[in-house]
């Protein structure tokens, strides 16, 4: 395998949006969609992959 030539290229979009009031206040909720290429899938190498990543932040507040 020749790695010396090899490239790898990731793309990711992320939305994001946190609750304002309420109970649930400060809550935040991510969603990441992830695009991996690479051209020499070595011993080290992933390959091609495309990932979805759901987020859930949620603070506790300790009084």
């Amino acid at each position: 395998t020749n790695i010396d030539n090899a490239n790898e290229r990731e793309f990711f979009n992320q939305l994001s949006y946190t609750v304002q009031s309420g109970f649930a206040k400060d809550l935040k909720i991510r969603a990441r969609y992830s695009i991996l290429r690479e051209s020499d899938v070595g011993a080290n190498g992933y390959g091609d992959t495309n990932e979805t990543r759901i987020f859930v932040d949620f603070p506790i507040k300790f009084l």
